[in-house]
């Protein structure tokens, strides 16, 4: 999935985006609908592998502890 931010405040803007959704294969989505810079960057971590797992909320908890030193 690819997505674009259009400036729709000039005519060539307005245009392009007019014509970008009679599109068949386009689906304009609520920009709720689009995942923030934060959200992206830990799906990607998740996808590479760069993530903690943890096989239990005991572990978890554990584990927080000893980094906090508690």
């Amino acid at each position: 999935m690819i997505y674009f931010k259009v400036k729709e405040d000039s005519r060539q803007g307005k245009a392009f985006a007019q014509y970008i959704k009679t599109l068949p294969f386009v689906e304009e989505v609520a920009p709720a609908d689009i995942p923030n810079t934060e959200t992206i960057r830990a799906i990607k971590d998740a996808e590479s592998g760069k993530i903690n797992q943890y096989y239990s909320s005991e572990e978890l908890f554990s584990k927080l502890r000893k980094k906090a030193n508690v």
